[in-house]
């Protein structure tokens, strides 16, 4: 610094920093992008798995509804 001066001291932390916080920029920009894509993939996981319980339970209530159905009404 002696040599040169305090603002070519300044001027070399910027011209090394920018590339550096665009460089860091990047990199949390694709985790961003990677972490948005694994609650995506989870979201589709459970709305899959919420999808056949549903289908489970609505198999069964008309299976129930038909054998009633078969009956004549509900036994008394």
């Amino acid at each position: 610094m002696k040599n040169y001066g305090f603002g070519a001291g300044i001027a070399i932390m910027i011209i090394i920093g920018l590339p550096g916080f665009y460089l860091v920029f990047l990199s949390q920009m694709m985790l961003i992008f990677i972490d948005t894509e694994n609650n995506t993939r989870q979201a589709l996981t459970e709305i899959q798995k919420t999808n056949a319980m549903l289908a489970e339970t609505l198999g069964s209530m008309a299976n129930n509804l038909k054998d009633l159905a078969k009956r004549g009404g509900p036994e008394k």
